[in-house]
């Protein structure tokens, strides 16, 4: 039986626990949703699958983004060659790995968010083509690339981001979450701004503000009208830090989004990325901004503690975590 909404989340970027990295070919269907099983009956009634990769490669049958490898003549790397090899090998078999997880969510009463990051990471094909995780469309157009900044925010930030200044990059990204809202039957999309940010120069996030709330109320009306044709709830969740100063740092008008209703729940980072786990996380700025409304206000972690030893968080960490979130009223 399913919960009434998500409350107790698992993300899984589809690669390092699934089968792409995790078994020998030739893989099975039953491989494919391994992991799916795996949450079952295990706490979590919410999953969120990464199905596209930084460099837009698709880790499905997609008809608007290519497949994770299409463009690789000699691979350079083996484990990234093995999940090409298996994602090939899936769909050459005539299945649909994406739909394979949708049903095995479905028979086990789990909510299902595909999704992504929503921006890109560019690079050059010299270094990176024999990788299979980034497009020919991401090497043709290093014009897109926001490029090296003096603002010392930009230190250890990317110059190889996409700028979601420019049309055609916005495009790209919308054709994807727009195919995971219509042809899938699916509870949403999981929009990742919390990493490849921010979008643009530092000092363009003014300017990027309105593209993107503009960029998110196209995606809502898709989003309502795939509601209305499937009769399922189609939920848009973004995954952003949790602090209102962050916001205003990557161009991010939170408080328009909610009020608008343009995303229907708040996945608060402690920073940038979900790698980390941090017990406490402050969640006022997140609960004050949905207020009186009906989105949700979900705490994001990781178990990582990015440390030479002790790598991992110890579950009382995590406890502590989520109970930190639910001692805020958190949603989830």
């Amino acid at each position: 039986m399913r919960s009434e909404r998500p409350r107790v989340f698992f993300i899984d970027d589809g690669r390092h626990a699934a089968y792409l990295y995790q078994f020998e070919p030739p893989v099975t269907p039953e491989d494919v949703v391994f992991t799916v099983d795996q949450v079952a009956g295990s706490g979590f009634d919410t999953l969120l699958l990464s199905v596209a990769l930084e460099g837009g490669a698709a880790t499905y049958d997609s008809r608007v983004a290519p497949l994770w490898g299409d463009n690789v003549e000699t691979w350079t790397h083996t484990v990234w060659y093995r999940a090409g090899r298996n994602l090939k090998q899936i769909i050459d078999d005539g299945y649909d790995p994406l739909q394979l997880v949708i049903d095995r969510c479905r028979l086990h009463g789990l909510w299902f968010f595909p999704g992504s990051w929503v921006n890109f990471d560019g690079g050059d094909r010299e270094t990176s083509g024999g990788l299979g995780r980034k497009t020919d469309f991401v090497y043709d157009h290093p014009e897109f690339q926001v490029g090296e900044e003096e603002d010392p925010r930009a230190q250890g930030v990317s110059p190889t981001r996409f700028s979601f200044l420019h049309e055609e990059v916005r495009e790209k990204r919308f054709a994807l979450f727009e195919e995971l809202l219509t042809r899938y039957e699916t509870d949403g999309v999981d929009l990742d701004l919390a990493d490849h940010v921010p979008m643009c120069r530092f000092d363009e996030v003014d300017e990027l503000a309105s593209v993107l709330t503009d960029w998110l109320r196209h995606l809502r009306q898709v989003a309502d009208k795939a509601q209305v044709e499937q009769g399922r709830r189609k939920r848009i969740l973004v995954r952003i830090p949790g602090l209102a100063q962050a916001w205003k740092t990557l161009g991010y008008e939170v408080d328009v989004w909610v009020r608008e209703g343009l995303v229907d729940g708040l996945i608060c980072l402690s920073g940038l990325t979900n790698a980390t786990v941090d017990t406490g996380l402050d969640l006022a700025s997140a609960k004050e901004t949905t207020a009186g409304t009906d989105c949700l206000v979900l705490s994001g972690f990781g178990q990582s503690l990015a440390r030479q030893t002790d790598h991992q968080a110890t579950p009382e960490m995590v406890w502590a975590a989520a109970a930190n979130a639910h001692a805020q009223a958190a949603d989830g």
